[in-house]
């Protein structure tokens, strides 16, 4: 139609729109090209001066330029490409109404729920080591924390079905609390087995299932035992269907959703379907994207989801069988959205999400060699509206390997180590992170989502043909080469992480993995490649001593073990030399630092403080030469929107 016939006016399908928006688009549908917008900035420009004249009354739109330049715009661009869909004769099956923003405060305001009537808004709000609950009433007035527990991380926030009580979790474990504020009491308790990484109600209120470990759980609220429904690695973010008889979840990359140094972690995941009397999950979408945050539609014909499968994170919908498979194409209805997480009303008139943006890049400091020094003397190496989250000092040290995700998935990159053109070593859709380049400078190894799961490749970058070392169901990850370029060092992120080998054979395939060491985070080979170092890793994802192993397994040699003065390592590099083991921490209140210790064991040395919270460097990774240390700064905000959810 668009070919052939002149589009229809915008104004003419919604009486409301501002005139400036309706000539925004009429003018990007324009069949001429020479008529178009000359690039989308423009036509998002176009978009937002639009959004600016309208009168107050005809667009409330609140804008905040810490997140995009102009969240507003997100919602004006989901209403075009609700337009759009019209105009083409393919209607969406739900449209975004009028928004509202709730919160404006630095940091993350995350994991918004909405009550049962639409009316208030719980949700999270903190930073890595602080998070708590906070109430908020839609329509206006007072912000409320929802327990007296200020010391606790506190996430993920479900209403009851009768919106009396709110379910979250904290320490460990899940607890509630009434709706309105006060103490609260542990409905699932923290155990040695590790920590529950997400819970929902049932449709009666009767229950709650919940994840811990592999498992995945269903408890009576007022005590009693729990029964096993399923057991799959990496499950998170339930909702539990309207009628009882599904429970969707996402399974893959549970550090995206967990506060703490990983929130928003770029790795693809997964949308299964269990069903609640226990069986076989039914898979709604493949692992090749960030696809979470699944809500039910009231009805429970559909599931509603954020994906960024197309590009930025918007929210898709999937018609579902009475079978709980597909039914019908999947549906993207926002588009620029920018949500990573989204909740429904009980009636589904009102959807709230989180807008988030994040921005990191890598700085790099001096290593001090006497005392310590503060992180406001770092320089920038990279710059961009870019996640950089892994980086690497090749062996020679000529060059910074790091993944980003600048033109849209991660790709693997290097820098020369003292300036110079960025060079894209990766360009194929899927993502590949935390590169390594060989010794002798002719191949990268980096771990790929290719299959849907973590796997470890090698890329000659003479252009020949990629190389798979791992193919398994495993999580292989963070690969590093051998001194002398014939074995690979890599941790398996299934719990517990475990660290193997594998080396390359005489006919140049490679070897089956070999397990080196169990409960074992990063991997850092010694100068002479007899040993590994490594941070001694818990079953709950915590870290902190530092460990050397023999490279081909055997007893391994504690450096360093946690003190009061010195916190719990998060990830471990060798110096150049030998000599010394670098590590990255960070204290109770969030501030990160890096430590020296002789390799030998000793008393570590404090290096660099990061005093501003503002500036945090939250991952764990890192990366040093012969003189610096480089680690990627991060801006990561989110707020919490209202809209009106109108079906169509």
């Amino acid at each position: 139609m668009l070919l052939t016939e002149r589009p229809t006016r915008l104004r003419v399908v919604r009486d409301s729109v501002p005139e400036g928006v309706d000539l925004a688009v009429a003018r990007a549908l324009a069949k001429t090209p020479a008529d178009r917008f000359s690039s989308a900035g423009n036509f998002v420009a176009a978009m937002q001066h639009a959004m600016a004249a309208a009168p107050p009354s005809t667009m409330t739109w609140r804008r905040r330029n810490v997140l995009f330049g102009a969240a507003a715009a997100a919602a004006v661009a989901v209403l075009a490409f609700g337009a759009y869909r019209l105009l083409r004769g393919r209607p969406p099956s739900f449209a975004l109404g009028r928004s509202q923003q709730l919160t404006a405060d630095p940091g993350l305001e995350i994991q918004p729920a909405l009550s049962p009537d639409g009316r208030v808004v719980a949700y999270a709000a903190g930073n890595n080591v602080r998070m708590r609950i906070f109430i908020r009433p839609v329509g206006g007035g007072r912000t409320l924390p929802l327990t007296d527990d200020s010391t606790a991380i506190e996430a993920q926030p479900r209403w009851s079905p009768d919106g009396n009580s709110v379910l979250f979790l904290a320490r460990g474990g899940v607890s509630i609390a009434s709706a309105l504020g006060g103490a609260s009491r542990p409905v699932v308790p923290a155990s040695a087995t590790g920590s529950v990484s997400t819970a929902t109600w049932s449709p009666d209120g009767r229950e709650i299932a919940f994840v811990r470990g592999e498992s995945l759980l269903v408890a009576p609220v007022e005590g009693g035992p729990a029964r096993l429904v399923a057991t799959t690695f990496d499950l998170h973010s339930w909702a539990w269907s309207p009628a009882g008889r599904w429970i969707a979840c996402v399974a893959l990359n549970a550090e995206s959703v967990l506060p703490g140094i990983t929130f928003g972690n770029l790795a693809p995941s997964t949308i299964l379907l269990f069903p609640a009397a226990g069986g076989a999950p039914i898979r709604l979408v493949e692992p090749q994207a960030f696809n979470q945050s699944p809500v039910w539609t009231p009805d429970g014909g559909q599931l509603l989801f954020i994906s960024n499968r197309d590009g930025p994170r918007d929210v898709y919908a999937q018609s579902l069988s009475s079978s709980g498979r597909s039914r019908g194409p999947l549906t993207r209805f926002t588009t620029g959205l920018g949500a990573i997480s989204i909740s429904l009303s009980a009636d589904g008139r009102r959807l709230t999400y989180a807008v988030y943006s994040a921005r990191a890049n890598i700085w790099s400091l001096p290593i001090p060699s006497g005392a310590p020094i503060t992180a406001d003397r770092a320089i920038p190496v990279t710059n961009g509206n870019q996640v950089i989250e892994a980086m690497h000092v090749s062996r020679d040290g000529r060059w910074l390997l790091y993944d980003s995700d600048l033109r849209g998935n991660a790709d693997i990159y290097r820098i020369p180590v003292n300036g110079g053109p960025v060079e894209q070593l990766t360009d194929d859709p899927a993502d590949e992170f935390a590169g390594d380049l060989s010794p002798d400078g002719r191949a990268i190894t980096y771990h790929s989502w290719r299959t849907g799961t973590r796997d470890i490749e090698v890329k000659p970058l003479d252009g020949g043909p990629v190389e798979r070392v791992t193919a398994t169901p495993g999580q292989e990850s963070y690969p590093r080469w051998s001194p002398d370029g014939q074995a690979i060092a890599f941790f398996n992120q299934t719990m517990p992480f475990t660290l193997f080998t594998a080396r390359r054979e005489g006919s140049g395939s490679w070897s089956a993995p070999k397990l080196v060491r169990s409960s074992a985070v990063g991997n850092t080979w010694s100068a002479d490649g007899r040993s590994i170092a490594v941070v001694e890793a818990e079953s709950d994802r915590r870290t902190g001593p530092v460990i050397v192993v023999p490279a081909d397994g055997g007893i391994a040699r504690r450096v360093y073990d946690p003190s009061p003065t010195a916190p719990p390592a998060e990830l471990v590099e060798w110096s150049s030399d030998g000599r010394t083991l670098y590590y990255k921490a960070h204290d109770s209140r969030g501030r990160v630092s890096f430590w020296a210790v002789n390799a030998a064991g000793g008393r570590p040395r404090l290096l660099v403080r990061f005093n501003d919270l503002n500036r945090p460097s939250s991952r764990r990774d890192f990366a040093v030469d012969a003189t610096r240390l480089f680690f990627a700064i991060e801006d990561r905000q989110s707020d919490v929107f209202v809209a009106e959810l109108i079906s169509r």
